[in-house]
Order: C-alpha cells, then sequence, then structure tokens
C-alpha cells in the first residue's frame, strides 16, 4: 500500500531532533519559521520538523535538511521579547520530504506520511523477547545516567508493543540531536530497534568509562589534596596575622625553581607572573608536577586579571580545555565559590582534569558539554561567564606557522559565526549584576569587535564594562572602547589576543 503524500508548513530545526512520541518545547526566531508555525495553526496545526544538517546554515534548502522529519501536532505556541516563539509540540509519525513546493514567507513541503503502526514482522521474530531485552537494557542506562525519574523509567517499563516502546525509548532519552536522527532515519522497525539497542549499551559503556577515569582522578588528587590544604590553611594563618601572603607564597615558588635550577624572573604586566627559562622538560620540574605553576601566554592570565572573580561566585567557562584560564581564576577565588570547566570531547575534558589533579583545587571540575547547545539548567545561573572561543589563531602564527595556510576568508566568516552562536548561549547563562568575558587568540577584527558590537545591539541588558583601571599603565592605551583590550605581537610582548568584559544589567 502507498504512503500518503501531504501537503504541510515545515520548520527547519537547528541542533534538535524532534522524534515521534516526543512532547517538546522549542523556540524559534527565523521569520519563516514563525510564519510556518502561525499557518499551521491556521490550519489544522500539523506541522513538518526535520533537522538542518548544519546549524549555521540561515536559508535552509532541501540538501540543506535531513529526509527523514517527524510529523507533529502544534499543541501551544507563546509568544515571546525579541520576536521569539515557543512552541509546545507533539510528535505523532516519521515523514520523508519529498520536495519544498514553497519558500517565499515560509517552508512548506510534500511530505510522505511514514506510518509503520500496521508493519507486520516476519513470523520468527520473537516481539516479546525483543521487549524484554530493550527493557533491561533501558533499565540499565537510566539507572547509570540518574537524569530519569523513576515514574518515568516504571512508565516505560509497563509500555507494551514493540513499535511504540522503541519509539519511546528514543524520545526520552537524552541523546545528541544526530544520534537521535540516526535512529529516526531509520523507516524498518527491526533495524531501529538494533540501532537503538547499540547507543543504549553504548551509552552505558561510555558511562562506566567516565566513572573509571574520575576514579582513577580522585585516586590521583587525594595525593595532592593534602599539601594543598596545608598551604592554604598557613595562607588563611598568615592572614589572621596580618602577613602579605602572597610575598610568602612568592618567597616560597622562587625556593621551589631554584631547587630545579629554573632562571626566572617577574613579569612587567602582572606581578604573580614569571617568565621561566633554562629548562629542559617542563614535565621534569618538581615544581610543576607539584602544581606550583601552570604555563600559559601573559594575554591568557589576563583573561582571569579582568574576569576579577569575587569570593563564593559560580563560574562557567564554556570552553575551557587544556583549562588554564578556568585553574586560573579558581585560584583567586581562594577554596571559595565554584568553577565549572566545560569542553566538547572526552579527550579535552581529560586534559582539563588532568590539570586540575595536578594543581590539588577543590573548588573546580570539568565537565564534557557542547558549547554551541544551549544549556537551559544554567539560565542566569552564574555570576561569571568565560567564553574564550575558537578562533582563526591569527595571533598566534608565530607559534603555530602552519595556521596561515588554514585561514581564508570563507573560514574566519564561519568562525566568527560560531563565535555568535556560543556567545547567544553563553549571555543566557550569566545572572543579572554578572559577568561575561570574550576572548580571542586573533587579530581579526570580524571575530573582536565586530562581534562585540553585533553582540551588544543583540543583547542590550550587556553593556561594556570599564577595564583600564584593572590594567597595568603600559596597556591602558591599548584599551578599546572603555571594555576591550587588543594585544598586538611585535607591540605588546604577548601573543595576538582580544578580551572584552561585558556586564550584565
Amino acid at each position: 500500500m502507498e504512503n500518503t503524500i501531504k501537503s504541510l508548513p515545515m520548520v527547519a530545526l537547528r541542533g534538535m531532533t524532534i522524534m515521534p512520541e516526543m512532547v517538546v518545547h522549542f523556540d524559534v526566531s527565523r521569520e519563516r519559521s514563525v510564519a510556518a508555525i502561525q499557518e499551521a495553526m491556521a490550519e489544522e496545526q500539523k506541522i513538518f520538523l526535520t533537522a538542518q544538517k548544519s546549524i549555521d546554515t540561515e536559508d535552509p534548502k532541501m540538501e540543506d535538511v535531513y529526509e527523514i522529519g517527524t510529523v507533529g501536532t502544534i499543541k501551544q505556541i507563546i509568544k515571546l521579547p525579541k520576536h521569539i516563539v515557543r512552541v509546545l509540540v507533539s510528535g505523532e509519525m516519521r515523514g520523508r520530504l519529498k520536495e519544498i513546493e514553497y519558500t517565499d514567507l515560509y517552508l512548506r513541503a510534500n511530505v510522505e506520511l511514514l506510518d509503520d503502526s500496521e508493519e507486520i514482522l516476519p513470523e520468527d521474530v520473537n516481539t516479546e523477547a525483543m521487549e524484554r531485552g530493550l527493557k533491561d537494557m533501558f533499565v540499565s542506562y537510566a539507572a547509570k545516567n540518574g537524569k530519569m525519574s523513576k515514574e518515568a523509567v516504571s512508565q516505560l517499563v509497563e509500555m507494551k508493543g514493540l513499535r511504540k516502546l522503541v519509539d519511546e525509548i528514543a524520545a526520552n532519552i537524552p541523546l545528541y540531536y544526530t544520534d537521535q536522527q540516526d535512529i529516526l532515519n531509520e523507516t524498518d522497525l527491526l533495524k531501529r530497534y538494533e540501532k537503538l539497542a547499540f547507543k543504549l549499551v553504548n551509552e552505558v559503556q561510555i558511562i562506566d568509562i567516565k566513572e573509571e577515569i574520575q576514579r582513577k582522578v580522585k585516586e590521583r588528587v587525594d595525593k595532592h589534596q593534602r599539601e594543598y590544604i596545608l598551604r592554604e590553611q598557613l595562607k588563611l594563618i598568615r592572614e589572621e596575622l596580618g602577613e602579605e601572603s602572597t610575598a610568602s607564597d612568592a618567597e616560597e615558588f622562587e625556593k621551589e625553581l631554584e631547587k630545579d635550577g629554573v632562571v626566572y624572573r617577574r613579569h612587567p604586566v602582572l606581578p604573580y607572573a614569571y617568565e621561566l627559562t633554562n629548562y629542559d622538560y617542563l614535565a621534569g620540574l618538581l615544581s610543576f608536577q607539584k602544581g606550583y605553576f601552570y604555563i600559559q601566554d601573559i594575554s591568557s592570565m589576563l583573561v582571569g586579571e579582568l574576569a576579577d572573580p569575587k569570593k563564593g561566585d559560580r563560574v562557567i567557562d564554556v570552553c575551557a580545555a587544556p583549562g588554564g584560564k578556568a585553574l586560573h581564576v579558581a585560584e583567586k577565588l581562594r577554596g571559595t565559590g565554584s568553577v565549572e570547566a566545560r569542553d566538547l570531547s572526552l579527550y579535552k575534558v581529560g586534559l582539563i582534569t588532568e590539570n586540575i589533579e595536578r594543581s590539588g583545587l577543590t573548588n573546580i571540575h570539568a565537565v564534557q558539554k557542547d558549547a554551541t547547545v544551549c544549556d537551559a539548567d544554567v539560565k542566569d545561573a552564574a555570576d561569571l561567564v568565560i567564553a574564550d572561543l575558537p578562533c582563526s589563531g591569527l595571533g598566534v602564527l608565530a607559534k603555530k606557522t602552519d595556521l596561515k595556510y588554514k585561514a581564508t576568508a570563507q573560514s574566519t566568516k564561519e568562525l566568527a559565526g560560531l563565535q555568535r552562536e556560543i556567545l547567544k548561549n553563553a549571555a543566557s547563562y550569566v545572572r543579572p549584576g554578572g559577568t561575561l568575558i570574550y576572548s580571542t587568540c586573533t587579530i581579526n577584527p570580524a571575530e573582536n569587535i565586530e562581534n562585540v558590537h553585533w553582540f551588544l545591539k543583540e543583547f542590550p541588558e550587556f553593556v561594556l564594562d570599564p577595564i583600564a583601571d584593572r590594567l597595568c599603565s603600559t596597556l591602558q592605551n591599548s584599551v578599546e572602547e572603555a571594555g576591550c583590550l587588543q594585544l598586538l605581537p611585535g607591540i605588546h610582548k604577548s601573543d595576538g589576543f582580544f578580551i572584552a568584559r561585558f556586564g550584565k544589567k
């Protein structure tokens, strides 16, 4: 029997896949998406929802979206500020995009309805055994994940029918949208079952690996913990006695460097920064192993200096690897508050964790998070957000000469778009009265001051915070527009670097 073809308003989703049996909110702001929602409400409230292959595409065509999407019913719309519409939709069935027939005011598509509710499975397929096996895998995953309510798990376990069970589980587990799309694409029930089962088992294995890494890290951290705590206690005792602890810390650090035979001198820009020479292998230095110092350019240290965290602050660093800026801020918090150092991959999180372990700091932890995906759990939650973002790297060409062969006008334009996407998310994490630091290791205006102007226009609740009084006299002349600092190789004794400090009203 041939499937039905239906003409429906269409919304191309960015960074999100909606599944059958899924009831979910999402926000739209593009004019054509808003118009498609309005058109659907004027008809039968039916809408075709399919994910974009790239979140950066502003004007998606057939080739820019996935062929398989979901036909859903709009349950509610809410108009929000800044021309944003929040939509509550219930996913119902798969649909195959046959043609985008209308693109003027909104997207309208011819969609083949893929209703598999009457699909007949081969006689040799034991659906009861498959259901039990899938439920066991799901329960194991839910127990490991720890983010699903007992009620939700119980409801799914009690569910009957293989097709509904597969779609319900796929709709309720927090997979990345491309993983969900991979399941959605499979129109054959048995193959869809296999893909879901594989992803559940794989997710459990990933969680197990994470737990093992965390266990090993804790064991190593504990070894450094005692020494760190004793040092902090000494600092507090000195403060109670009215002694200048930083001087004592510096003297202790210098003694350790002298033991290692390292030649050092204070940096003129920051009094607690040192330039080190006369060493062969950094990791071989006992002072480095003990976590007395971390290596980064003075420009990167200025991020923490201009951030100026206050005791007890909650801090989120959205692209933290390898962790230098986050560690600097955690150190400035003097054992108070919390720093969440995020990055995209487990590998990068591992790098951050390794550096945290060596430092002995207890108020910082590493988390795997995609900065391009908005984290609603920390909306308006952070006192300080650091967004040191991926960039063209034109400020560090002297150290990474291969970058000059990779930098093109197109690539830098794409990077500026990525930076803006992440800045949108980072802005939402800052509480009223909080601070956002934006930085790059480039000298490209499109990634620096032009992004600042764009941000201030898009987010009028933010203003540039004056930074000159937080800088030494030699850098005060490099301040742009009160709250921005542009460092240039050859002029400043540093990498090419850009920093902007925003305050949220």
